[in-house]
């Protein structure tokens, strides 16, 4: 019966242990960005601190943006727990005319609560006037 006990108590601790050991993506400033200013046909970027605050490696398994106007960049894709790892994000506003854009990247992990997280950036195109 002890033998049973025992059996039944490691079985608990090891699912406990694989439930609470868990990796949580997160954006050290945030999931929405002003890009500022950018002249219509050039470039800006900039970077994202990704942290794993959870208790288990976070592993990104994809970074896309939404459209071929958007280029990413992910230094590391594993993240140990209470690390981080920098994204970089670069716009090019060539072929938009001048106003604010809202663009969106989105980073997939095995985050268990936010599998896909969607960044979203507003860069503002201003077009110079040639004389």
């Amino acid at each position: 019966m002890k033998q049973l006990q025992l059996l039944a108590f490691v079985f608990l601790f090891l699912i406990c242990s694989i439930v609470v050991a868990q990796p949580k993506i997160q954006l050290a400033e945030g999931t929405s960005f002003e890009f500022g200013d950018v002249i219509s046909g050039g470039k800006v970027t900039k970077e994202i601190t990704v942290k794993n605050i959870g208790t288990d490696t976070l592993h990104i398994k994809d970074v896309r943006a939404q459209c071929g106007c958007t280029a990413t960049l992910l230094k590391e894709k594993s993240i140990a727990p209470s690390h981080e790892s920098k994204l970089s994000v670069t716009f090019n506003a060539a072929g938009y005319k001048s106003g604010k854009v809202t663009k969106h990247v989105y980073v997939d992990s095995d985050d268990p609560t936010t599998p896909t997280l969607t960044v979203e950036f507003q860069p503002n195109v201003i077009q110079l006037i040639e004389v």
